[in-house]
């Protein structure tokens, strides 16, 4: 990337949370200078930040996500292989949709460490390069627009003293997350109010960090609810400093408690007592972090019939996912790559952003259909469910009973899950003739409710 011919003087990022970094590693090859602006100080550290209340939590980069990493930041996770985890899928215990799943193997690998961990080293990678820039300590007050030329020419900042300056730009991309202030600023220039979809589900998640003092027979374990009875999940993984960290989330308001004590009983009262008993006699290394998560949020400016030329939204700022699905980041480091291919292609911003609004949409469209299509089990929530989400649901419920038993339906599971295949490959014909047996019961079912040790044999 640095060697190609930069077209553009300058562009700016509002927001250095991780779609904005990913955002602005893209940018780095096409302008010759990238100012990220952020209201935070810069950590020096890998600590966890004001500005992302969220980091606390756990969080999980899928596979494509990582790859896409990796293309933009060579020898990334070689570089830090020695302080963090990589996993395969027959390391995972997954309890989810009442039966553990098959510990088979696939593809699918995963590097484990905490958000700011992986923010920090991000961070470092960005440092290094002479054309990218951070702001601190700014906030961003309004958008500078040209209506005559529909242009953004830049941004008014403000910064700690309350002086206001302007910053000018030839792009401006607009990662600040859920809570923009982008759609305001545009409809208060004279453009179209843009539309938003809201799907309520109320969900509260804590976290706890705790000693890794022993070795299991498992790396990462998640135990999920079966909709539309259950609303607890728990999640463990091992983090940077041979630490486990445990999340929680309730649904529906059903919120963990603050404490230690509540915590732990949460904990307890998953549907399966596996991480209970790996932590029920150890002593947290942190305090419970908590944070509240109210809805699936997307906006959809490829449906506004006017916006500025050269405004470009991303990562949480444009969709904003139910995060037990673990498919934020990875849609924001696809919007990456998408953002990179189309300043490739095109060498003048004329129609830019209708472009790139128009082609995010299928990557965001995959993901939101399989979030909302799985809140939408609970009777409770709620959103349309038109014959598609219907047929989704029963589909994905005998996906789902399949991959305890059937080696291949799991590894294509697991695969469409980390967005390295596409959802078609769930409904191939060898995968649509055993999913109509199965729900004609000629296989004799029964959920797995025994966890499946890692010396297990695959199902062929």
């Amino acid at each position: 990337m640095s060697n190609v011919l930069k077209l553009h003087k300058h562009a700016i990022v509002i927001g250095g949370s991780m779609s904005g970094m990913l955002a602005a590693k893209v940018l780095s090859g096409h302008f010759e200078k990238v100012t990220i602006l952020e209201k935070d100080n810069i950590p020096e550290h890998p600590v966890y930040r004001k500005g992302v209340p969220h980091d606390r939590q756990a969080h999980i980069m899928n596979m494509k996500g990582e790859m896409i990493i990796s293309k933009y930041f060579p020898g990334f996770y070689e570089e830090i292989n020695k302080e963090i985890f990589k996993f395969g899928t027959k390391d995972l215990c997954f309890f989810h949709y009442g039966s553990w799943k098959l510990r088979c193997k696939t593809k699918v690998t995963n590097h484990f460490m905490s958000r700011p961990f992986l923010e920090h080293h991000i961070r470092r990678r960005l440092l290094q390069l002479s054309n990218i820039f951070f702001m601190q300590k700014y906030e961003v007050n309004e958008l500078i627009i040209d209506r005559k030329k529909n242009e953004v020419l830049g941004v008014l900042l403000k910064n700690q003293q309350g002086a206001f300056e302007k910053l000018h730009a030839d792009l401006v991309i607009d990662a600040s997350g859920r809570n923009t202030k982008v759609p305001g600023w545009l409809e208060s220039e004279g453009y179209p109010k843009i539309n938003e979809e809201k799907l309520e589900i109320d969900i509260g998640y804590s976290s706890q960090v705790f000693p890794r003092s022993q070795e299991y027979d498992f790396s990462v374990m998640s135990i999920y609810p079966k909709a539309p009875n259950g609303t607890k999940m728990g999640v463990i993984y091992p983090i940077e400093g041979n630490r486990w960290l445990v999340g929680i989330v309730g649904l529906l308001g059903n919120y963990p408690a603050h404490t230690n004590e509540g915590f732990l009983e949460f904990v307890k009262s998953l549907d399966r007592p596996d991480i209970y008993n790996i932590i029920r006699n150890q002593s947290p290394l942190s305090s419970v972090s908590t944070h509240r998560f109210p809805s699936n949020l997307r906006r959809y400016y490829e449906r506004s019939s006017k916006l500025p030329i050269n405004l470009v939204v991303v990562g949480d700022a444009l969709c904003s996912f139910n995060p037990i699905y673990a498919q934020g980041m990875c849609v924001a480091a696809m919007e990456s790559e998408l953002l990179d291919e189309l300043l490739f292609r095109k060498s003048t911003f004329r129609n830019f952003s209708d472009y790139y609004f128009k082609k995010v949409s299928k990557i965001i469209d995959v993901a939101w259909l399989a979030s909302v299509s799985e809140d939408l089990r609970y009777p409770n929530i709620t959103g349309r469910r038109s014959l598609k989400i219907k047929f989704l649901n029963w589909y994905m419920a005998q996906i789902f009973e399949l991959a305890s038993i059937d080696s291949r339906i799991c590894s294509t599971f697991y695969e469409v899950q980390s967005f390295i295949k596409k959802p078609a490959h769930l409904f191939a014909f060898s995968i649509l003739y055993k999913v109509f047996k199965h729900s004609m019961g000629v296989d004799s079912y029964k959920p797995v409710l025994e966890r499946p040790k890692q010396n297990m044999e695959d199902n062929e």
